[in-house]
């Protein structure tokens, strides 16, 4: 930490925030994880869309159905050809859910999990 004694004051605010944010998705991820492998359930799902984010990233948005209630989730994953002609979107997926907290996801793509890049740090 020799380089925050030499930085300015608004870099050490800058990386204090930084680090911050960074701590608080890991612990939001870590609580929406656990959430979903203590009160696991599970349900079939539809692939909505592939969407691309960013330079390299892309997200497959999936939809889900718990007592009623529609529920949209979302993956990463690589780029791969991903349409209606190819029977990707529409495709039936496997949701694991909290029963406590349904808006909490995790997903197992079938035939299109080796596109996946999202790793789950509690399953």
């Amino acid at each position: 930490m020799q380089f925050l004694k030499n930085a300015k004051k608004v870099d050490k605010i800058g990386f204090i925030f930084l680090v911050s944010v960074l701590l608080c998705v890991t612990i939001f991820h870590l609580i929406k994880n656990k959430s979903v492998a203590d009160n696991r359930t599970h349900t079939i799902g539809k692939i909505a869309k592939l969407k691309h984010i960013k330079k390299s990233s892309y997200y497959l948005k999936y939809t889900y159905l718990v007592d009623g209630n529609k529920y949209i989730g979302k993956c990463g994953v690589r780029y791969f050809e991903c349409s209606s002609e190819n029977h990707c979107i529409g495709s039936e997926i496997d949701v694991f859910y909290s029963s406590v907290e349904p808006k909490y996801s995790q997903v197992d793509l079938r035939q299109f999990e080796k596109y996946k890049t999202e790793i789950y740090l509690i399953e």
